[in-house]
């Protein structure tokens, strides 16, 4: 599943300020996911609940989730230097190794951001740089919180 890629060590944007989603849960979540070796990739599968009143507005978790816990440079000799920042992905569909749309939050430099990259089959790793976007819509935002929640709540009881 997706690795985010940035060009350099620095966010695109302003840090994120959100009081769901913070660097105290966002490292919490990194300290709990220590189990996974550096560099593995592990998916977990969030808890689709929902609302049984048609009127409860009830946002879903994201399906998948996927904990980089690990920071590092990356530099190629055919399309340069990368950053890969500590990282949580999340997406709903398992169509590509990058899926069709996918959103992450990252932490660099103790600064959280948030985006969303629309992919797919077609796309190289290289490429995942071009492909990041600002995610701005409260719909999304609210998915991502709530899927936060989720992935802290499935690690909280792996570490008990």
């Amino acid at each position: 599943m997706p690795r985010i890629y940035y060009r350099e060590r620095k966010l695109h944007n302003e840090p994120l300020e959100n009081n769901v989603i913070t660097t105290d849960i966002f490292n919490e979540i990194i300290r709990m996911a220590s189990f996974i070796p550096e560099g593995e990739l592990q998916i977990f599968e969030l808890p689709q609940k929902s609302s049984s009143f048609f009127f409860w507005k009830n946002d879903k978790a994201f399906k998948y989730a996927v904990v980089w816990n690990a920071e590092m440079p990356h530099t190629t000799y055919e399309y340069g230097d990368f950053f890969l920042p500590k990282a949580l992905v999340f997406y709903d569909v398992k169509d590509a190794y990058f899926p069709s749309e996918y959103f992450s939050i990252v932490n660099i430099d103790d600064a959280l951001e948030v985006g969303v990259s629309r992919a797919g089959i077609n796309t190289a790793w290289y490429e995942q740089p071009l492909l990041w976007h600002k995610v701005t819509q409260p719909k999304c935002m609210r998915r991502l919180e709530k899927s936060v929640k989720e992935l802290h709540n499935i690690l909280s009881k792996t570490n008990d």
